[in-house]
């Protein structure tokens, strides 16, 4: 019936192409929602302590989460410190205060460690927190402090890493947004890409 229409013959249309593009996106639709999920477990400390440790060094989240953690666990060994307790019980303390598995992990192996006659230093050289008030801290038991000096110490650096992580976390937010966006942009060019490529075939 469309026959007399046409102004040239009809011809069958190949949409192969159409199902890896599908499996494409599905592809990354699982991908969206299993890294959703791990984010989510990450951001209630609900992961292992090692695959903790991985995502904290991840770009933007990882940082505020290193920050976070590390004035967490300055505060409670300062708190501790401060009550004349030693640093392995102040370690063994701050293991059951602190969220982060990887940080009670560290701290429940730092406390042995410290208990057994390990060097403090030495532990602190393996937190897997890496920022300039942790860098501080850990040049500060590398020398020889007062002790008055040192319970000064954990408190300031426990400030230090608060304001470090309320300034990371502003940049995070104005970051985030704009990696979205800039992703969606890229799946819809690509989309638009694919629909003016079979309109010209």
């Amino acid at each position: 019936y469309f026959e007399g229409y046409l102004s040239y013959p009809p011809r069958e249309l190949d949409v192969s192409w159409m199902s890896n593009v599908i499996g494409f996106y599905i592809v990354v639709m699982i991908i969206s929602v299993l890294s959703s999920f791990v984010l989510i477990l990450f951001l209630i400390n609900r992961l292992p302590s090692r695959l903790c440790s991985w995502l904290m060094e991840v770009p933007v989240l990882g940082p505020v989460a290193q920050c976070l953690s590390g004035a967490e666990l300055c505060q409670s060994i300062y708190v501790s410190v401060n009550n004349s307790s030693p640093f392995s019980e102040s370690l063994a303390r701050a293991a059951t205060e602190v969220q982060s598995p990887a940080i009670k992990n560290w701290a429940t192996l730092s406390a042995s460690h410290v208990k057994a006659g390990g060097s403090l230093a030495l532990a602190l050289s393996n937190l897997p927190i890496k920022a300039p008030p942790l860098a501080i801290l850990s040049a500060a038991f590398s020398g020889h402090q007062q002790v008055g000096k040192m319970i000064q110490l954990w408190e300031s650096t426990a400030e230090d890493f608060h304001t470090l992580a309320m300034s990371r976390l502003k940049r995070a937010e104005i970051l985030t947004p704009n990696v979205i966006l800039l992703i969606s942009a890229f799946f819809a060019s690509y989309a638009i890409y694919l629909s003016s490529t079979f309109l010209q075939a």
